[in-house]
């Protein structure tokens, strides 16, 4: 017997929505872009206090 977490709770496990479908298609928001770090550096050299 599958297993269904869409169902609703007294309904034996029926789930009740066929049609789920993907939000977003294949490699959706996929960037091709470089990000570089460099050594962290301050802004001042001494804090207020």
């Amino acid at each position: 017997m599958p297993f269904y977490y869409n169902h609703k709770l007294k309904s034996g496990g029926t789930p009740f929505a066929f049609h789920f479908g993907a939000l977003y298609p294949f490699g959706f928001g996929k960037g091709w872009g470089e990000f570089r770090y460099g050594e962290p550096q301050l802004a001042h050299s001494q804090v207020a206090n």
